[in-house]
């Protein structure tokens, strides 16, 4: 049977082209890389000529914040200090990049007259931060970096004040009235007394303390005259 020429020769041609593709084919194989253009999407070329993924290859393979190490193919806060804010603007570099934060090492480095403190910038981190009436510094939830104020205990306040801890400030205590003595209780001391002239209980333990420091034996309510 006769073949039509048309058909070998379209066959011919077909065998050529898939025949040059192999050989291309096998032949970039054997060279592999030389560049990162030749490779694909986020991937390396590393030594041997092979293509590698990575987890990124440029910045915007990165989170919004993050920076790409072209060269090893790993995303991280910062690599420079123009990658932080106004608030931590400086980038704190480590032998192992992927460590790598925005920070502060001085007070230069923090905002709005803040504290570098263990690379972080505090309002306050010690009482050393505040001054004049708010010399207290705390820290909570609430000021996760610290705020000055006046007190967190009564030993921050006068003798004649309490802490609000819920203002944090020194407030006046309000003197409760002294209890009186009930004539009913010592009949022989106090019979024939006025109510106004009944001694308070702070009056009869002073008495009662003074008498104590000259006879050490107990002494009652009623030895005091």
């Amino acid at each position: 049977m006769k073949l039509d020429k048309p058909i070998v020769s379209y066959s011919l041609v077909f065998l050529f082209v898939l025949t040059f593709h192999l050989l291309n084919t096998d032949s970039i194989l054997a060279q592999g890389c030389t560049q990162n253009s030749d490779c694909g999407y986020k991937e390396l070329c590393v030594a041997g000529g092979k293509c590698v993924s990575v987890e990124c290859t440029q910045d915007s393979h990165c989170s919004v914040t993050g920076q790409c190490i072209e060269t090893e193919g790993k995303c991280v806060k910062c690599t420079t200090d123009s990658h932080c804010s106004a608030s931590f603007n400086a980038c704190l570099t480590y032998s192992n990049p992927i460590h790598n934060r925005c920070g502060c090492s001085t007070d230069n480095d923090c905002s709005d007259g803040q504290h570098c403190y263990n690379n972080s910038c505090y309002v306050c981190a010690n009482n050393n931060h505040c001054s004049g009436q708010l010399n207290i510094c705390t820290r909570n939830p609430s000021n996760p970096r610290g705020i000055c104020v006046e007190c967190t205990s009564n030993i921050h306040c006068n003798v004649d004040q309490i802490c609000d801890t819920l203002t944090n400030s020194c407030k006046i205590t309000v003197k409760q009235p002294e209890s009186q003595i009930s004539p009913d209780k010592y009949p022989n001391k106090y019979k024939g007394k006025s109510p106004k002239k009944l001694q308070t209980a702070p009056e009869i333990q002073k008495q009662q303390n003074e008498l104590e420091k000259v006879n050490p034996k107990k002494v009652s309510p009623k030895d005091m005259k």
